[in-house]
């Protein structure tokens, strides 16, 4: 799974970059859409990184308990994704957000 650089939306005039697992997925004959997972103390947490924006619909964090794995969460995701209509939240909520980082989908 490769790791790559995205530049997140914040309310600072300043950019702040931020790294993550890089999740491709996309229904037959439609143009993919990303998403990023990146690590926190209790798991992992999601952002669009085309628009810098966090995702918190779909992050996948332990409060109590231990921290949920990278294979964990990135099956959740894509379950998320797939069965659960998250593939069209993303591309309908995204459609009007700034783009920050045009090489993601």
């Amino acid at each position: 799974m490769p790791i790559k650089t995205y530049t997140i939306a914040t309310n600072r005039a300043e950019t702040e970059p931020r790294k993550g697992h890089i999740v491709s997925f996309a229904r037959e004959g439609q143009t993919p859409v990303d998403v990023a997972l990146y690590k926190t103390s209790g798991g992992y947490a999601a952002d669009h990184p085309r628009t810098g924006y966090a995702i918190r619909a779909f992050d996948q964090i332990s409060r109590m308990g231990p921290p949920v794995p990278f294979k964990a969460a990135k099956e959740s995701l894509l379950f998320m994704l797939d069965d659960m209509e998250g593939y069209e939240r993303i591309r309908e909520g995204c459609r009007a957000l700034p783009v920050l980082n045009p090489d993601f989908r």
